[in-house]
Protein backbone atom coordinates (compact mmCIF):
# COMPACT_ATOMS: atom_id res chain seq x y z
CA UNK A 1 0.00 0.00 0.00
CA UNK A 2 1.39 3.42 -1.01
CA UNK A 3 1.70 6.27 1.48
CA UNK A 4 -0.36 9.37 0.62
CA UNK A 5 1.55 11.99 -1.31
CA UNK A 6 2.67 15.19 0.39
CA UNK A 7 0.41 17.22 -1.92
CA UNK A 8 -2.66 15.25 -0.84
CA UNK A 9 -1.84 15.70 2.86
CA UNK A 10 -1.26 19.45 2.44
CA UNK A 11 -4.50 19.81 0.45
CA UNK A 12 -6.51 18.05 3.16
CA UNK A 13 -5.00 20.23 5.88
CA UNK A 14 -5.75 23.37 3.83
CA UNK A 15 -9.38 22.31 3.34
CA UNK A 16 -9.75 21.68 7.08
CA UNK A 17 -8.32 25.10 7.96
CA UNK A 18 -10.56 26.92 5.46
CA UNK A 19 -13.65 25.06 6.70
CA UNK A 20 -13.05 26.19 10.30
CA UNK A 21 -12.28 29.85 9.52
CA UNK A 22 -15.87 31.19 9.95
CA UNK A 23 -16.10 29.57 13.41
CA UNK A 24 -12.61 30.61 14.45
CA UNK A 25 -13.30 34.22 13.44
CA UNK A 26 -16.51 34.33 15.48
CA UNK A 27 -18.78 34.27 12.43
CA UNK A 28 -21.86 32.15 12.38
CA UNK A 29 -22.76 29.96 9.46
CA UNK A 30 -26.38 29.90 10.63
CA UNK A 31 -29.06 31.79 8.74
CA UNK A 32 -29.26 35.42 9.78
CA UNK A 33 -31.96 37.79 10.86
CA UNK A 34 -32.93 40.86 8.86
CA UNK A 35 -30.07 43.33 9.07
CA UNK A 36 -27.43 40.57 8.91
CA UNK A 37 -27.54 39.63 12.60
CA UNK A 38 -26.83 36.02 13.47
CA UNK A 39 -29.88 34.24 14.89
CA UNK A 40 -28.29 34.06 18.35
CA UNK A 41 -27.79 37.82 18.47
CA UNK A 42 -31.53 38.39 18.84
CA UNK A 43 -31.27 37.96 22.59
CA UNK A 44 -27.87 39.60 22.84
CA UNK A 45 -25.82 36.47 23.46
CA UNK A 46 -22.67 35.38 21.70
CA UNK A 47 -22.02 31.80 20.74
CA UNK A 48 -23.78 29.06 18.87
CA UNK A 49 -26.85 29.96 16.86
CA UNK A 50 -28.60 26.61 17.08
CA UNK A 51 -30.35 26.01 20.39
CA UNK A 52 -32.04 22.65 20.93
CA UNK A 53 -35.29 22.34 18.96
CA UNK A 54 -38.71 22.41 20.63
CA UNK A 55 -41.23 19.65 20.02
CA UNK A 56 -44.82 20.68 19.35
CA UNK A 57 -47.39 18.02 20.23
CA UNK A 58 -51.13 17.80 19.66
CA UNK A 59 -53.43 15.03 20.87
CA UNK A 60 -50.52 12.76 21.76
CA UNK A 61 -48.62 13.05 18.49
CA UNK A 62 -45.64 15.11 17.43
CA UNK A 63 -46.81 17.61 14.78
CA UNK A 64 -43.65 19.72 14.36
CA UNK A 65 -40.11 20.14 15.58
CA UNK A 66 -39.48 23.88 15.82
CA UNK A 67 -35.91 24.88 15.01
CA UNK A 68 -34.47 28.31 15.79
CA UNK A 69 -33.39 28.82 12.19
CA UNK A 70 -37.03 28.65 11.02
CA UNK A 71 -37.86 31.74 13.05
CA UNK A 72 -35.49 33.97 11.04
CA UNK A 73 -38.29 34.51 8.49
CA UNK A 74 -40.48 36.19 11.14
CA UNK A 75 -40.36 39.84 12.25
CA UNK A 76 -38.71 40.50 15.60
CA UNK A 77 -40.36 42.24 18.55
CA UNK A 78 -39.11 43.54 21.87
CA UNK A 79 -40.26 45.02 25.14
CA UNK A 80 -38.52 46.62 28.09
CA UNK A 81 -39.02 44.91 31.43
CA UNK A 82 -38.42 48.06 33.44
CA UNK A 83 -35.33 46.42 34.95
CA UNK A 84 -32.94 47.80 32.33
CA UNK A 85 -33.09 44.69 30.19
CA UNK A 86 -34.99 44.53 26.93
CA UNK A 87 -36.43 41.20 25.87
CA UNK A 88 -36.26 40.54 22.14
CA UNK A 89 -37.70 37.64 20.20
CA UNK A 90 -40.40 36.44 17.86
CA UNK A 91 -44.14 36.62 18.55
CA UNK A 92 -45.03 33.28 20.11
CA UNK A 93 -48.28 33.03 18.11
CA UNK A 94 -46.30 33.56 14.87
CA UNK A 95 -43.88 30.78 15.86
CA UNK A 96 -46.82 28.41 16.38
CA UNK A 97 -48.11 29.27 12.90
CA UNK A 98 -44.90 27.77 11.49
CA UNK A 99 -46.18 24.46 12.87
CA UNK A 100 -49.61 25.02 11.32
CA UNK A 101 -51.22 26.03 14.63
CA UNK A 102 -53.46 29.03 13.94
CA UNK A 103 -56.06 28.39 16.63
CA UNK A 104 -56.39 26.20 19.71
CA UNK A 105 -58.19 25.94 23.01
CA UNK A 106 -54.90 26.42 24.89
CA UNK A 107 -51.20 25.61 24.84
CA UNK A 108 -49.10 24.12 27.62
CA UNK A 109 -45.41 25.01 27.88
CA UNK A 110 -42.78 22.68 29.33
CA UNK A 111 -39.37 23.98 30.38
CA UNK A 112 -36.55 22.41 32.30
CA UNK A 113 -36.47 23.62 35.87
CA UNK A 114 -40.20 24.41 36.05
CA UNK A 115 -42.11 22.97 38.99
CA UNK A 116 -45.14 22.58 36.76
CA UNK A 117 -45.99 23.34 33.14
CA UNK A 118 -47.54 26.69 32.22
CA UNK A 119 -50.91 26.61 30.44
CA UNK A 120 -52.03 29.61 28.43
CA UNK A 121 -55.40 30.01 26.78
CA UNK A 122 -55.37 30.81 23.07
CA UNK A 123 -57.13 34.11 23.81
CA UNK A 124 -54.04 35.15 25.81
CA UNK A 125 -51.54 33.78 23.24
CA UNK A 126 -53.20 35.42 20.23
CA UNK A 127 -53.49 38.92 21.74
CA UNK A 128 -50.46 40.97 20.59
CA UNK A 129 -50.93 43.35 23.53
CA UNK A 130 -49.69 40.56 25.84
CA UNK A 131 -46.26 40.64 24.16
CA UNK A 132 -45.56 36.91 24.45
CA UNK A 133 -42.19 36.29 22.79
CA UNK A 134 -40.03 33.30 21.94
CA UNK A 135 -36.40 34.22 22.56
CA UNK A 136 -33.09 32.79 23.75
CA UNK A 137 -31.73 32.27 27.25
CA UNK A 138 -28.13 33.05 28.15
CA UNK A 139 -27.49 29.31 27.83
CA UNK A 140 -28.67 29.34 24.20
CA UNK A 141 -31.94 27.50 24.79
CA UNK A 142 -35.36 28.79 23.80
CA UNK A 143 -37.55 30.61 26.31
CA UNK A 144 -41.04 32.10 26.37
CA UNK A 145 -41.36 35.50 28.03
CA UNK A 146 -44.24 37.95 28.35
CA UNK A 147 -44.71 41.52 29.39
CA UNK A 148 -48.40 41.75 30.19
CA UNK A 149 -49.44 38.25 31.22
CA UNK A 150 -49.97 37.64 34.93
CA UNK A 151 -49.74 33.85 34.53
CA UNK A 152 -46.40 34.27 32.76
CA UNK A 153 -44.78 36.93 34.94
CA UNK A 154 -41.00 37.19 35.10
CA UNK A 155 -40.76 34.53 37.83
CA UNK A 156 -42.72 32.12 35.63
CA UNK A 157 -41.02 32.76 32.29
CA UNK A 158 -40.52 29.38 30.66
CA UNK A 159 -36.78 28.93 30.25
CA UNK A 160 -35.14 25.97 28.52
CA UNK A 161 -38.36 25.27 26.60
CA UNK A 162 -38.42 21.75 25.21
CA UNK A 163 -42.10 20.97 24.54
CA UNK A 164 -45.33 22.73 23.60
CA UNK A 165 -48.58 20.77 23.92
CA UNK A 166 -51.46 22.19 21.87
CA UNK A 167 -54.99 21.49 23.11
CA UNK A 168 -57.15 21.69 19.98
CA UNK A 169 -60.51 23.41 19.83
CA UNK A 170 -61.96 26.84 19.41
CA UNK A 171 -60.69 29.58 21.71
CA UNK A 172 -63.04 30.32 24.58
CA UNK A 173 -64.75 33.72 24.54
CA UNK A 174 -63.21 36.11 27.05
CA UNK A 175 -66.23 35.78 29.35
CA UNK A 176 -65.74 31.98 29.47
CA UNK A 177 -61.95 32.08 29.71
CA UNK A 178 -60.83 32.49 33.36
CA UNK A 179 -57.32 33.59 32.32
CA UNK A 180 -58.57 36.21 29.84
CA UNK A 181 -61.22 37.44 32.30
CA UNK A 182 -58.58 37.78 35.02
CA UNK A 183 -56.30 39.66 32.59
CA UNK A 184 -59.18 41.97 31.63
CA UNK A 185 -59.95 42.77 35.30
CA UNK A 186 -56.25 43.35 35.97
CA UNK A 187 -56.01 45.74 32.98
CA UNK A 188 -59.12 47.61 34.15
CA UNK A 189 -57.68 48.04 37.67
CA UNK A 190 -54.43 49.36 36.23
CA UNK A 191 -56.19 51.85 33.94
CA UNK A 192 -58.35 53.10 36.83
CA UNK A 193 -55.25 53.51 38.96
CA UNK A 194 -53.60 55.62 36.27
CA UNK A 195 -56.65 57.88 35.96
CA UNK A 196 -56.62 58.83 39.66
Amino acid sequence: MRAPSAHLVISLIFIGVVATLPTACGKSAAPGLPGGQAASKIAGQDGAASPPPVEIWQEGRLIHTLRWEELATLPTHSFNTGLDDAQTGYAFADALKLAGVTEARSVTLYGRGLNEPVRLSWTIVADPANEILLGLTHKETMKVVANNVEMLNRDRWVRHLYKIDVQPGSPAPVADDPQAAKMSKHANRQSKGVQR
